[in-house]
């Protein structure tokens, strides 16, 4: 049985309890860019984020009643208000996490029956630069820049029984203002479009001009029903990355 990553931080770690509220997106704008600074230093805080990844985009999924139905000892088994396969998927993903404490995965059930799907999935899923790797084989595809956009990147598919992992390597060029530390931070949104043609937010960082980042993200579609992804700037909404698996 895995053991909570969170026993490995040093004693006094102010930013052990803080990945349930990274995930809930309620954490100051400060707070949230102090925490990703710390998940770049602290391999158990990383490990500890890591493992809900896959929880908010498959929660938003779900409907409200069957979401607070994960709560509740069972009783008499309960007719299913959700689709088989994502009760399914969902169970695999919080199996390791639920051993962990249940509490926290409550707080992340109860955003999900709380407020809509597109706010519950519009989460910051930035797990660190150097965050551990799963052994899965993916799909990995270039993403295609808009106009005078200096970047370069790659996004990896990699099915799992829950959904879809997307892992990526996001290069930025330098801006007029250089990459001194002073430079602004910009927020960016990656969208998922499913083959019916809807489209959610699966996760948030920040980046300034210059930086590398590696985001891992998480969505409960099926990696076969994802038709394409983007990448827009949070503040306008205007796509700047788009790419297909």
């Amino acid at each position: 049985m895995s053991t909570d990553a969170r026993d490995d931080a040093p004693e006094g770690d102010a930013f052990r309890d803080w990945d349930a509220a990274y995930l809930l997106g309620s954490l100051s704008s400060a707070d949230r860019r102090a925490y990703e600074q710390h998940l770049r230093a602290c391999p158990a805080c990383r490990e500890g984020l890591g493992e809900f990844v896959p929880l908010p985009g498959l929660l938003a999924h779900l409907p409200a009643e069957e979401a607070l139905r994960l709560l509740e000892t069972p009783r008499e088994q309960p007719a299913e208000t959700a689709p088989p396969a994502l009760l399914s998927r969902l169970a695999a993903a919080t199996d390791s996490v639920r051993r962990r404490t249940r509490v926290r995965v409550a707080g992340l059930v109860l955003a999900a029956a709380g407020v809509s799907a597109a706010a519950a999935i519009a989460l910051p899923m930035v797990v660190g630069e150097t965050a551990a790797t799963v052994d899965t084989t993916g799909y990995t595809v270039s993403l295609a820049s808009e106009p005078g956009v200096p970047v370069e990147a790659t996004v990896e598919f990699v099915a799992e029984d829950w959904g879809t992992r997307i892992d990526m390597d996001c290069s930025w060029g330098e801006s007029a203002e250089g990459s001194s530390p002073g430079a602004r931070s910009v927020g960016y949104v990656m969208y998922v479009t499913d083959t019916s043609g809807g489209s959610e937010p699966i996760g948030s960082w920040t980046s300034t001009p210059g930086s590398s980042m590696h985001p891992t993200l998480a969505t409960g579609l099926p990696l076969a029903d994802i038709a394409s992804v983007e990448v827009r700037l949070q503040e306008s909404g205007e796509v700047v990355l788009t790419g297909a698996p």
